[in-house]
């Protein structure tokens, strides 16, 4: 029987003379990365790793998926510009993300210093779960799938009528959706100062858990799924 193709970790690209029970303390230790390696994950027990970024120009070719987390000095991610599927999670540092802007697949989850999102429009599919910082979403528009659960200081979301998935959940000042009838799925809870959903009709997906001041639901007869309780 053929042998079962299986794809090779950081270590198997790495010098074989490299001590094997031993930390991977900088990425200029992988002088040649396989073109069978697809993804780089980079966390805080990594320890000196996870602010290595830079060095990523070292490699020979960036891998398409890079994954970083809870790194306090990380702050500078312009040489992540060509990963297509990138993820930075609870980076406090980072704020500056213009460079990422031809990523495809893009999340800055708890990255509470990034405000401006504006360059990332061409982003495919956008995670900004609980950035506090950001609150101007108007140049989101292209965006395919976009999520905005804890943003707490975004209120307009007009310009997010073409968003096909749409997460605005734990949103307290968001008051009016009446943009977003075209939407596909649309998840709403507990945002508490949203009365009107009456434009809403048409979403294929509605869930409106914890939306404590909706009261008319009438409007929604057409709605495929909706999710009203929890």
């Amino acid at each position: 029987q053929p042998q079962e193709n299986t794809k090779p970790s950081l270590r198997d690209t790495m010098d074989p003379n490299l001590p094997r029970d031993q930390p991977v303390k900088s990425l200029t230790e992988v002088p040649l990365l396989s073109p069978e390696l697809r993804a780089i994950l980079i966390r805080s027990a990594c320890g000196p790793l996870r602010h290595d970024v830079k060095k990523m120009r070292t490699l020979a070719e960036l891998p398409s998926k890079v994954e970083i987390s809870s790194s306090e000095e990380l702050s500078d991610v312009s040489e992540l510009a060509g990963v297509e599927h990138l993820t930075i999670y609870n980076c406090p540092t980072v704020f500056d993300v213009s460079a990422l802007a031809s990523v495809t697949t893009l999340s800055l989850e708890h990255c509470e210093r990034v405000v401006d999102v504006s360059p990332l429009g061409a982003v495919a599919v956008l995670n900004l779960s609980c950035c506090t910082g950001v609150e101007d979403v108007s140049g989101l528009g292209r965006v395919r799938e976009l999520n905005l659960r804890g943003c707490t200081g975004v209120v307009d979301v007009s310009a997010l009528a073409l968003v096909r998935k749409l997460n605005l959940s734990d949103l307290p000042l968001l008051a009016n959706v009446s943009s977003l009838g075209g939407v596909e799925h649309l998840d709403l809870t507990n945002c508490t100062e949203l009365k009107d959903v009456s434009a809403l009709g048409h979403v294929r997906t509605l869930i409106l858990k914890g939306c404590t001041a909706i009261t008319d639901v009438s409007a929604l007869g057409g709605v495929s799924t909706l999710s009203l309780e929890g």
